[in-house]
């Protein structure tokens, strides 16, 4: 009733002279009270937050902004100036000094002002001496911020202004930024509208700024309580605003009376309640869009019928009528999709069948609020997105993407509109932009688009980019561009002959590729990846794969026999070449018996349609059971050379038996599938480490050939080459993102770089006095992470069956310290209950203290620590929870440097070692920030693990009685159990709870137990 009662406000007339008013206004600052800044112009999901990196004001999104930590307290100076301050700590010295000499400091409370630093241009929170702005009162409660004594001289010398020349604050061009614009600055004039230079000052002869378009200057104060309320009013007075300008505000006659009713009514809902749920059940945003998208269909319905078809130009007219009498979301979509089909019918038969296509140059941003993005929005309005197989439905979905979505930054003759459609991430995975036509003719279809694949001085990102229809697909350069290798023999292929580079990230160039209708469907659209092995001019740089697209146009070019047949042959040519090829013995028999040659151009169209069918899916199985089975030799041959390092060890006859059974299995074809080839491997996998462990192991052993991949110098994950983006996990190692196993950081939605690559370039002294200039230290290559903000990580691996004993494991780390500050979180290398920690044990003395932060130590390492609480009064060598404590964060150059950290641990018996790096962003000093960009990352390179001896350290003894205490049913079980229960935190238990507990046997031996 209540949503009745609303919808029938549609009926109010308004006089449209002017927008509607926002309810909710910023307020007059009062001092003492918090705020959060807004901005005349910003977008409804911007919220006020400040970098991690150099404490620069600028606009997130809600949830990352954390804005309530970083509102600004209003000081009213007294003298017509206000501060604008933030809490914080910072570290400083007591005038003290240690027994070492070292200077003693401590931690104290201060405020942070809102400054304009070092002559840059970005305001930010960074500075502790005092700095002070004048309130200029404009219409609304909005402010112009002008720079008043206090702030960074530096800016004044180098601008030559003077306080009274009015440097004034305002959102940066991108809408992202708070900044000072300032003749002689960094990003002059970087201001929406640009600045107006035909005025000087007749002192210094320098341009005075004046911007064009001054509403970004426009500032307003929301105490943090209200900054909800005030956002969801923002979103839709905005709306309604938007559409009032963009489209009532106008001289269009054919036009304003229906933008006029759907204003008149939207502004009716808006105005007739205060309560955002029956603003919400109104669905104010569907009312607009449904009627703007009847206007573009009319309009691409007007352009589309240039021979005044009749039928088409009185279903123009019927839509125009429904545009100017109706305004009811339900009969606006009605018109529109009965418009649409007067479209299709028209264009059948003319053979443009463009208009059969939704939104085909881009120029509809219903999808991403009616404005171009610069960051990640979902799926275009009428079109699919695919990443790595799995349909997107929102911008949610879209992990890893620094940028998804539609704006103006492109060019070339390809374009139409305004718009392009594209993406770019640090690592593209594979991705499909798609839409389907249906009810076509069986037939041949010409799709043609914009594309641009991406180079630029930063290197050549050429990978698979191509425009795709059905099964045919056209590659953006020519065929001497790429490793057929790796590109993929489902799709009947050709090549554009684009030139991949020329240094352009915006221009377009020509995509057309014909495409063979055989079920009355056209999928259509563009495909990629990022595997830059696939082109060979690729530099392999960051973005590799990425593109922009526009104006998808199609046209039925009718039956042709021999386009048919070229879809048929593409597949029989394949299945040729296959004959002979090692596969399954019954696949084998299939590709025998086949008829591969039994259609030609003059055949009916059905059969040349239903042998296309036949033949694809006959490759399809040939072609998976083919690499099934070279996959499966190259694991033979592998295990071959494994067997020779390793004959003289007693299970070297035992391990051959399996090498010859797979061996036997591949010569007779009885290997069905790709699952079975995969159990075979795992049985060889086990025969080696059951034949590597058939040895007794010496003191001092070198054990790092039981490492997979230990230097990270197998990039077979990554296609062989090095990589600045994001990849799968190094060859024999398991990635773990937020505690969930991943074969890619991007699919967790990491952005940045994870990888195997050389690492930079260094010239560095390192702390132990060493002159260092690679990162990497066995080989040529490393792995790492870097991200804007880092995840909760782990890279391990299991070595099963070690014998009891003391070990020792290793691995050389890079953990810098550079623009973003210090870097050290919770990088850590583990070996099942022991963590070595990176950085010294003074390093992480925050982490104690929850005035300073929210921040805790990992469980794993938590669990340590409390392992080693309870063992205090036993002699134990070598403790669960250890520090490392080379990290120089002194020095940038240092820290640039690899530094060995290792870890002693031990097994009480034979069994399984889990081992690796972990990781996670939690503040560890005063001086570091929740947030701060790039907090936890690292490079890693040359693990190693030496059997120290057979001697079980103390406080080792953990998998006997992890065994038996797992199966503990009862709390009467436990009660008669000789040991003794704790929690994590060291709190003494009646019984074992679920989770993790840590157990103490009568006789002093410690573990920890997960009791499920």
């Amino acid at each position: 009733m209540k949503k009745i009662l609303l919808l029938s406000s549609l009926l109010v007339s308004l006089a449209a002279n002017a927008q509607v008013t926002p309810k909710v206004q910023p307020e007059t600052p009062v001092s003492g009270k918090q705020y959060v800044l807004v901005n005349k112009v910003q977008n409804p999901d911007q919220y006020m937050s400040r970098t991690g990196w150099d404490g620069a004001l600028r606009f997130y999104g809600e949830a990352e902004s954390n804005y309530a930590k970083h509102a600004l307290t209003a000081v009213d100076n007294g003298d017509g100036t206000w501060s604008f301050t933030n809490p914080g700590t910072m570290t400083v010295e007591t005038g003290e000094v240690d027994e070492g000499g070292k200077a003693i400091t401590e931690t104290v409370n201060v405020d942070y002002y809102l400054v304009l630093p070092e002559g840059k241009p970005n305001v930010n929170l960074n500075s502790v001496e005092p700095a002070k702005w004048i309130l200029d009162p404009k219409a609304g409660n909005y402010y112009n911020l002008i720079m008043g004594e206090g702030n960074n001289s530096a800016a004044m010398e180098t601008a030559a202004y003077t306080l009274t020349k009015d440097l004034r604050m305002h959102l940066n061009g991108g809408g992202e930024y708070f900044c000072i614009t300032y003749y002689g600055g960094d990003y002059y004039p970087d201001v929406p509208g640009g600045i107006d230079t035909d005025n000087f000052d007749e002192e210094t002869g320098n341009p005075i700024v004046v911007a064009n378009d001054s509403t970004s200057f426009l500032w307003g104060f929301v105490q943090v309580d209200n900054v909800p309320t005030y956002y969801a009013d923002l979103q839709y007075s905005k709306n309604i605003n938007d559409f009032f300008e963009k489209y009532v505000d106008v001289e269009d006659e054919d036009y304003h009376d229906g933008f006029l009713a759907t204003y008149n009514a939207v502004a009716a809902i808006y105005n007739g309640t205060d309560d955002p749920d029956e603003l919400a059940e109104a669905g104010i945003v569907d009312i607009i869009n449904a009627k703007v998208a009847l206007y573009q269909e009319i309009e691409a319905a007007i352009a589309l019928n240039e021979d005044d078809n009749v039928t088409l130009a009185a279903a123009i007219a019927a839509a125009k009528s429904a545009f100017n009498t109706k305004t009811a979301v339900t009969d606006v979509e009605t018109a529109t999709q009965t418009l649409k089909q007067a479209e299709k019918d028209y264009s059948m038969g003319t053979g443009d069948l463009t208009s059969l296509g939704t939104n085909m140059s881009f120029e509809d941003l219903s999808s991403q609020g009616n404005a171009t993005t610069v960051v990640v929005a979902g799926p275009p309005a009428g079109w699919n997105v695919y990443i790595n197989g799995q349909k997107i439905e929102s911008a949610s979905d879209v992990k890893g993407f620094n940028w998804h979505g539609i704006n103006a930054d492109a060019e070339g003759d390809p374009m139409d509109g305004n718009y392009a459609f594209g993406i770019w991430a640090q690592s593209i995975p594979t991705y499909e932009l798609s839409q389907t036509i249906e009810n076509l003719e069986t037939g041949t279809y010409e799709i043609s688009a914009g594309l641009m694949a991406g180079a630029n001085n930063d290197g050549i990102r050429i990978t698979t980019q191509r425009i795709f229809g059905n099964l045919n697909s056209t590659y953006f350069a020519g065929e001497e561009a790429y490793n057929k290798e790796y590109l993929d023999n489902a799709e009947v292929y050709e090549f554009a002959g684009n030139d991949p580079t020329i240094t352009t990230d915006r221009t377009m160039f020509p995509v057309t590729v014909k495409a063979f209708v055989y079920d009355g469907t056209l999928t259509f659209g563009v495909r990629t990846d990022g595997n830059a092995a696939a082109a060979l001019g690729s530099t392999g740089v960051a973005g590799s794969g990425w593109f922009k697209t526009d104006n998808f146009r199609i046209q039925s070019l009718g039956y042709s026999g021999e386009d048919a047949v070229a879809v048929y042959r593409h597949y029989t040519e394949l299945l040729s070449e296959y004959t002979g090829e090692p596969m399954a013995a019954e696949v084998a028999e299939k590709l025998e018996d086949a008829d591969i040659d039994k259609v030609t151009a003059t055949s009916p169209k059905q059969e040349i349609v239903s042998s296309i069918l036949e033949a694809k899916a006959l490759f399809e199985e040939v072609n998976a059971s083919v690499k099934a089975y070279e996959k499966l030799r190259n694991a033979i041959d592998s295990h071959y050379d494994s067997y020779e390092e390793n004959e003289y060890k007693t299970g070297a006859a035992d391990y051959m038996a399996v090498i010859e059974e797979a061996e036997d299995a591949y010569s007779d074809g009885t290997v069905k599938d790709e699952a079975a080839v995969d159990a075979l491997i795992a049985k060889l996998d086990e025969a080696l480490r059951e034949c590597m462990m058939s040895e007794e192991f010496e003191e001092g052993q070198d054990l790092t050939e039981y490492i997979q991949n230990p230097s990270f110098e197998d990039l077979s994950a990554q296609n062989n080459v090095n990589s600045d983006g994001i990849t799968n996990a190094p060859a024999g190692w398991s990635l773990y993102i937020e505690g969930n196993k991943v074969n890619s950081a991007s699919d967790a939605g990491v952005a940045g770089w994870c990888a195997i690559n050389s690492g930079d370039n260094i010239d560095v002294i390192n702390t132990d006095g060493e002159q260092v200039t690679t990162q990497y230290t066995d080989g040529t290559h490393l792995w790492g992470l870097w991200s804007g903000s880092v995840p909760v990580l782990e890279l391990s691996q299991t070595i099963k069956g070690l014998p009891a004993g003391t070990y020792t494991l290793s691995v050389d780390m890079v953990v810098e310290n550079q623009w973003a500050g210090y870097n050290l979180g919770s990088q850590r290398i583990f070996a099942n209950d022991y963590v070595a920690m990176f950085g010294a044990e003074e390093d992480y003395l925050q982490n104690t203290d929850p005035e300073l932060t929210d921040d805790v130590f990992p469980d794993d390492v938590l669990i340590a620590a409390e392992i080693d609480k309870l063992t205090e009064e036993r002699e134990v060598e070598y403790k669960h929870l250890t520090y490392t404590g080379k990290y120089s964060h002194e020095s940038y150059g240092a820290s640039s440097a690899p530094y060995t950290t290792p870890l002693t641990f031990g097994l009480a018996e034979t069994g399984d070692l889990t081992f690796g790096f972990r990781t996670s962003a939690i503040v560890t000093r005063t001086d570091q920030t929740k947030g701060q960009a790039s907090l936890g990352w690292f490079k890693l390179d040359n693990w190693k693990l030496t059997f120290e001896s057979k001697e079980v350290p103390a406080g080792a003894e953990t998998t006997a009685l992890a065994t038996a205490i797992d199966t503990i049913e009862s709390t009467e079980k436990a009660e008669k159990a000789t040991v003794e229960f704790y929690s994590i935190n060291g709190i003494r238990l009646a019984a074992p709870q679920k989770g993790i507990n840590i157990v103490k046997m009568s006789n002093g031996t410690v573990s920890k137990v997960l009791v499920k």
